[in-house]
């Protein structure tokens, strides 16, 4: 940007000057200048403001959102299949929601039980880290 204003906005003399100040770099096209001038002037960044770029989003009916935080709400454990029979919002923006106010529902899963070997080792483990967070005293 420097050197289209030490060339007074000429971009093929700014090429020229780019290549005498930097022989081993590539060196830019003089339009590659010309669109980078034009979108400072335009914008004032060099980044490309992208506006009402991509798919637009629908909006949602608040009621449904509403109704699908209080479903989640009283039971945590429903699904998005649920979610989506109950009131008529897709899977997809169900999770969305409830993703979007931080709540993370769950699956509660039964698994195997321990047993007696490995429930006697994690109470001897625990009691050994109690001791050493309070030292045995010895009297004397």
């Amino acid at each position: 940007m420097l050197l289209i204003g030490f060339c007074n906005g000429n971009c093929r003399e700014s090429v020229r000057v780019y290549r005498q100040r930097f022989p081993n770099r590539q060196i830019p096209n003089r339009q590659t200048f010309a669109n980078v001038e034009r979108r400072l002037r335009e914008t004032g960044g060099l980044k490309p403001i992208k506006m009402n770029a991509g798919r637009p989003i629908r909006g949602r009916p608040p009621d449904a959102e509403e109704e699908i935080l209080e479903t989640v709400h009283n039971n945590s454990r429903t699904s998005a299949i649920l979610l989506e029979r109950q009131t008529g919002v897709s899977m997809c923006k169900a999770n969305r929601i409830v993703r979007e106010q931080l709540i993370y529902p769950f699956h509660i899963q039964c698994v195997q039980k321990l047993n007696f070997l490995v429930t006697g080792l994690v109470h001897i483990l625990l009691n050994l880290f109690e001791c050493v967070e309070r030292p045995i005293q010895t009297s004397k």
